[in-house]
Protein backbone atom coordinates (compact mmCIF):
# COMPACT_ATOMS: atom_id res chain seq x y z
CA UNK A 1 0.00 0.00 0.00
CA UNK A 2 0.84 3.41 -0.75
CA UNK A 3 -0.10 7.06 0.32
CA UNK A 4 0.10 10.12 -0.50
CA UNK A 5 -1.09 13.87 0.46
CA UNK A 6 -1.67 17.10 -1.91
CA UNK A 7 0.38 19.60 -1.18
CA UNK A 8 -3.00 21.31 -0.64
CA UNK A 9 -3.83 18.82 2.22
CA UNK A 10 -7.32 18.07 1.19
CA UNK A 11 -6.92 15.01 -1.07
CA UNK A 12 -5.67 11.81 0.83
CA UNK A 13 -4.92 8.73 -1.79
CA UNK A 14 -4.25 5.17 -1.59
CA UNK A 15 -3.21 2.82 -3.93
CA UNK A 16 -4.42 -0.27 -2.54
CA UNK A 17 -6.94 -2.84 -2.71
CA UNK A 18 -10.59 -0.62 -0.89
CA UNK A 19 -11.25 -3.51 0.52
CA UNK A 20 -7.65 -3.15 2.79
CA UNK A 21 -8.13 0.09 2.97
CA UNK A 22 -11.40 0.56 4.05
CA UNK A 23 -11.89 -1.12 7.50
CA UNK A 24 -8.46 0.84 9.12
CA UNK A 25 -10.57 4.15 7.79
CA UNK A 26 -12.47 5.39 11.05
CA UNK A 27 -16.86 5.26 11.47
CA UNK A 28 -18.36 8.10 10.50
CA UNK A 29 -15.62 10.14 8.77
CA UNK A 30 -16.91 10.69 5.51
CA UNK A 31 -19.56 12.77 4.65
CA UNK A 32 -20.41 11.41 0.84
CA UNK A 33 -19.24 8.70 -0.88
CA UNK A 34 -19.48 9.05 -4.62
CA UNK A 35 -18.10 6.49 -7.08
CA UNK A 36 -18.24 5.11 -10.28
CA UNK A 37 -17.35 1.32 -10.11
CA UNK A 38 -16.88 -0.96 -12.63
CA UNK A 39 -20.40 -2.11 -14.21
CA UNK A 40 -20.11 -5.57 -14.66
CA UNK A 41 -20.98 -4.83 -18.72
CA UNK A 42 -17.68 -6.54 -20.04
CA UNK A 43 -17.02 -9.98 -21.94
CA UNK A 44 -16.27 -10.57 -25.47
CA UNK A 45 -19.38 -10.57 -27.34
CA UNK A 46 -20.09 -7.06 -26.10
CA UNK A 47 -19.13 -4.05 -28.19
CA UNK A 48 -18.54 -0.39 -27.77
CA UNK A 49 -16.53 2.68 -29.24
CA UNK A 50 -13.00 2.94 -28.08
CA UNK A 51 -10.28 5.24 -28.90
CA UNK A 52 -9.63 7.73 -31.49
CA UNK A 53 -11.78 8.10 -34.49
CA UNK A 54 -15.05 6.14 -33.02
CA UNK A 55 -13.11 2.67 -33.64
CA UNK A 56 -15.71 -0.17 -33.02
CA UNK A 57 -13.73 -3.05 -30.46
CA UNK A 58 -14.95 -5.61 -27.86
CA UNK A 59 -15.35 -4.52 -24.64
CA UNK A 60 -13.13 -6.88 -22.68
CA UNK A 61 -11.87 -5.21 -19.09
CA UNK A 62 -10.73 -8.26 -16.91
CA UNK A 63 -12.11 -5.91 -13.79
CA UNK A 64 -15.34 -5.24 -15.58
CA UNK A 65 -16.79 -8.74 -15.27
CA UNK A 66 -18.92 -8.07 -12.41
CA UNK A 67 -20.14 -5.35 -10.18
CA UNK A 68 -18.52 -5.08 -6.78
CA UNK A 69 -20.86 -5.39 -3.90
CA UNK A 70 -18.25 -6.45 -1.33
CA UNK A 71 -17.01 -2.73 -0.30
CA UNK A 72 -19.90 -1.30 0.86
CA UNK A 73 -20.65 -2.79 4.05
CA UNK A 74 -17.50 -1.11 5.62
CA UNK A 75 -17.71 1.81 3.38
CA UNK A 76 -21.42 2.33 5.00
CA UNK A 77 -20.10 2.14 7.93
CA UNK A 78 -17.18 4.95 7.12
CA UNK A 79 -20.53 7.12 6.32
CA UNK A 80 -21.59 9.41 9.02
CA UNK A 81 -25.52 9.17 9.85
CA UNK A 82 -27.29 11.11 6.94
CA UNK A 83 -24.33 11.29 4.72
CA UNK A 84 -24.99 10.46 0.68
CA UNK A 85 -23.71 7.91 -1.33
CA UNK A 86 -23.78 8.59 -5.61
CA UNK A 87 -23.16 4.74 -6.88
CA UNK A 88 -22.56 4.44 -10.54
CA UNK A 89 -23.48 1.24 -12.14
CA UNK A 90 -25.44 -0.63 -14.69
CA UNK A 91 -29.36 0.47 -15.31
CA UNK A 92 -29.48 -3.30 -14.14
CA UNK A 93 -27.69 -3.18 -10.84
CA UNK A 94 -29.14 0.30 -10.14
CA UNK A 95 -32.74 -1.51 -9.70
CA UNK A 96 -31.55 -4.27 -8.12
CA UNK A 97 -28.41 -5.41 -6.33
CA UNK A 98 -27.27 -2.24 -6.16
CA UNK A 99 -30.15 -1.07 -4.51
CA UNK A 100 -30.68 -4.28 -2.13
CA UNK A 101 -26.50 -3.39 -0.83
CA UNK A 102 -27.55 -0.24 0.18
CA UNK A 103 -31.02 -1.62 2.08
CA UNK A 104 -29.08 -4.22 3.78
CA UNK A 105 -26.34 -1.61 5.17
CA UNK A 106 -28.69 1.11 6.36
CA UNK A 107 -29.01 3.33 3.56
CA UNK A 108 -31.88 4.44 2.01
CA UNK A 109 -32.67 4.49 -1.69
CA UNK A 110 -33.96 7.66 -2.78
CA UNK A 111 -33.64 7.77 -6.44
CA UNK A 112 -31.69 7.09 -9.70
CA UNK A 113 -29.57 9.72 -11.14
CA UNK A 114 -29.33 10.34 -14.66
CA UNK A 115 -26.23 11.31 -17.09
CA UNK A 116 -27.42 11.79 -20.38
CA UNK A 117 -24.65 12.09 -22.64
CA UNK A 118 -25.11 13.95 -25.60
CA UNK A 119 -23.92 12.23 -28.51
CA UNK A 120 -24.34 8.22 -28.97
CA UNK A 121 -21.91 6.17 -28.58
CA UNK A 122 -21.67 4.23 -32.44
CA UNK A 123 -23.51 0.89 -32.26
CA UNK A 124 -22.55 -1.84 -34.78
CA UNK A 125 -25.84 -3.63 -34.55
CA UNK A 126 -29.02 -2.58 -35.34
CA UNK A 127 -30.21 -0.90 -32.74
CA UNK A 128 -30.13 2.57 -30.85
CA UNK A 129 -26.70 3.51 -29.56
CA UNK A 130 -26.51 3.74 -25.56
CA UNK A 131 -26.05 7.80 -24.34
CA UNK A 132 -27.72 7.08 -21.06
CA UNK A 133 -25.39 6.07 -17.92
CA UNK A 134 -27.49 6.17 -13.80
CA UNK A 135 -25.91 6.04 -10.79
CA UNK A 136 -28.27 5.03 -7.22
CA UNK A 137 -28.58 7.99 -5.01
CA UNK A 138 -29.07 7.51 -1.30
CA UNK A 139 -28.73 8.55 2.04
CA UNK A 140 -27.64 6.76 5.37
CA UNK A 141 -30.26 6.68 8.17
CA UNK A 142 -29.86 9.58 10.40
CA UNK A 143 -30.72 13.59 10.07
CA UNK A 144 -29.45 14.56 6.60
CA UNK A 145 -26.29 16.68 6.90
CA UNK A 146 -26.25 18.31 3.23
CA UNK A 147 -29.26 18.98 0.50
CA UNK A 148 -28.78 22.40 -1.36
CA UNK A 149 -30.68 21.27 -4.21
CA UNK A 150 -34.03 23.11 -3.08
CA UNK A 151 -37.14 21.38 -4.53
CA UNK A 152 -36.84 21.41 -7.75
CA UNK A 153 -33.51 19.83 -8.49
CA UNK A 154 -33.77 17.38 -11.45
CA UNK A 155 -32.09 13.78 -11.31
CA UNK A 156 -30.90 14.31 -15.22
CA UNK A 157 -27.56 16.01 -16.60
CA UNK A 158 -26.99 16.57 -20.11
CA UNK A 159 -23.42 16.68 -21.17
CA UNK A 160 -20.94 15.53 -23.14
CA UNK A 161 -18.60 12.44 -22.86
CA UNK A 162 -14.71 12.59 -22.55
CA UNK A 163 -13.12 13.04 -25.78
CA UNK A 164 -10.90 10.49 -26.94
CA UNK A 165 -8.09 13.34 -26.46
CA UNK A 166 -9.22 14.16 -22.70
CA UNK A 167 -9.14 10.24 -21.96
CA UNK A 168 -6.75 9.03 -19.18
CA UNK A 169 -9.23 6.36 -18.41
CA UNK A 170 -11.32 3.61 -20.29
CA UNK A 171 -14.55 4.58 -18.53
CA UNK A 172 -13.57 7.98 -17.87
CA UNK A 173 -16.83 10.64 -16.86
CA UNK A 174 -16.34 14.15 -17.68
CA UNK A 175 -15.44 16.14 -14.39
CA UNK A 176 -18.48 18.50 -14.57
CA UNK A 177 -20.88 15.19 -14.14
CA UNK A 178 -19.17 14.50 -10.86
CA UNK A 179 -19.60 18.21 -9.62
CA UNK A 180 -23.13 18.28 -10.33
CA UNK A 181 -23.32 15.12 -7.95
CA UNK A 182 -21.24 16.66 -5.48
CA UNK A 183 -23.17 20.27 -5.36
CA UNK A 184 -26.42 19.57 -3.76
CA UNK A 185 -25.34 16.97 -0.74
CA UNK A 186 -21.49 18.24 -0.03
CA UNK A 187 -21.15 21.96 1.32
CA UNK A 188 -17.17 23.20 1.21
CA UNK A 189 -14.99 21.54 3.71
CA UNK A 190 -16.58 18.39 3.93
CA UNK A 191 -15.09 14.73 3.56
CA UNK A 192 -15.96 13.19 0.17
CA UNK A 193 -14.71 9.56 -0.27
CA UNK A 194 -14.41 7.08 -4.01
CA UNK A 195 -13.19 4.11 -3.11
CA UNK A 196 -12.84 3.33 -7.26
CA UNK A 197 -10.79 6.65 -7.71
CA UNK A 198 -9.48 5.22 -11.37
CA UNK A 199 -8.06 8.22 -12.14
CA UNK A 200 -9.45 10.82 -9.87
CA UNK A 201 -11.96 12.38 -11.52
CA UNK A 202 -14.14 12.66 -8.82
CA UNK A 203 -11.41 14.16 -7.05
CA UNK A 204 -10.69 16.53 -9.09
CA UNK A 205 -14.61 17.94 -8.78
CA UNK A 206 -14.16 17.76 -5.15
CA UNK A 207 -10.87 19.56 -4.77
CA UNK A 208 -11.82 22.05 -7.31
CA UNK A 209 -15.30 22.99 -4.88
CA UNK A 210 -13.15 23.36 -2.02
CA UNK A 211 -14.10 19.87 -0.21
CA UNK A 212 -11.77 17.69 1.08
CA UNK A 213 -11.36 13.78 -0.56
CA UNK A 214 -9.96 10.62 0.53
CA UNK A 215 -9.61 8.33 -2.88
CA UNK A 216 -8.70 4.80 -3.14
CA UNK A 217 -7.40 3.14 -6.65
CA UNK A 218 -5.84 -0.54 -6.93
CA UNK A 219 -4.12 0.23 -10.73
CA UNK A 220 -0.69 2.08 -10.02
CA UNK A 221 -0.57 3.49 -13.14
CA UNK A 222 -4.36 5.21 -12.54
CA UNK A 223 -3.03 6.04 -9.17
CA UNK A 224 -0.17 8.20 -10.90
CA UNK A 225 -2.62 9.60 -13.18
CA UNK A 226 -4.90 10.48 -10.01
CA UNK A 227 -2.23 12.10 -8.26
CA UNK A 228 -0.98 14.51 -11.04
CA UNK A 229 -4.83 15.49 -11.99
CA UNK A 230 -5.16 16.36 -8.06
CA UNK A 231 -2.00 18.40 -7.53
CA UNK A 232 -2.90 20.63 -10.51
CA UNK A 233 -6.39 21.00 -9.48
CA UNK A 234 -5.34 22.33 -6.12
CA UNK A 235 -2.62 24.65 -7.76
CA UNK A 236 -5.30 26.16 -9.51
CA UNK A 237 -6.40 27.47 -6.00
CA UNK A 238 -9.96 27.95 -7.28
CA UNK A 239 -13.16 26.98 -5.86
CA UNK A 240 -16.15 25.98 -7.44
CA UNK A 241 -18.84 25.53 -4.30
Amino acid sequence: MSFWISTCGRAKLYCADNLEVLPQMQHSSVDAIVTDPPYGLSDDAKVTTTGKGGKVATMNLEWDRAVPLAWFPQAAQILKPGGAVVWWTSRQACETSVAACLMEYGCNPLSSLVWVATQPHMNPRKSFGNQVEVAAFGRKAGKVLCWTGGNHRGNALYYRRVTPQERCHPTQKPTEVMRWCLEPITEPGMVVLDPFMGSGTTGVAAIGMGRHFIGVENDPGHFETAKRRIQAECEQGRLFG
